[in-house]
């Protein structure tokens, strides 16, 4: 799957990271502090399913994910996302959390997690503004972490 958005093209990858992408993952991260430890780095990269690529063809954002129980009852993906300070722009985060979860809930697996789930640990997410676009695309907000950051749930 590919999808475009102001120049940027987003690449489904999730299960399909070659040694060479997994290699471009772990440099990203790295350079742009985003998982400052290399072996974390590299536990992540299975976990990727979308990135976005700027013009020049440069890693501008990533998506990922791991499955775990929401308040240790039903399992979901928990999304992960981290996109360099110089590509953000609004609604590009926004499209690659929804791609995501739209990829993950067409995924035909035995005992596929119920929906996808995310805590806004950026405090510019908490916002009212964003807020009404997380419930446009379809989450909810479940109220607080035990740190005050928003938790949002979708169900496939």
């Amino acid at each position: 799957m590919e999808y475009t958005f102001k120049g940027y093209r987003i690449l489904c990858v999730y299960q399909q990271v070659d040694s060479e992408l997994a290699q471009e993952l772990v440099d990203f991260w790295i350079d742009n502090k985003a998982i400052p430890n290399l072996q974390r780095a590299r536990q992540r990269v299975p976990q990727v399913v979308l990135i976005a690529r700027n013009t020049a063809g440069q890693i501008a954002g990533v998506s990922t994910v791991y499955s775990s129980k929401l308040y240790r009852k039903q399992q979901y993906y928990f999304l992960r996302m981290f996109i360099r300070p110089a590509d953000r722009l609004f609604g590009l985060g926004l499209l690659m959390g929804k791609r995501t979860r739209d990829h993950l809930s067409s995924l035909q697996t035995i005992d596929k997690p119920k929906g996808m789930a995310f805590v806004t640990e950026n405090i510019k997410l908490m916002r009212s503004g964003m807020r009404r676009e997380f419930e446009r695309i379809g989450y909810k907000c479940q109220g607080k972490t035990r740190r005050g950051f928003d938790l949002w749930i979708s169900d496939f």
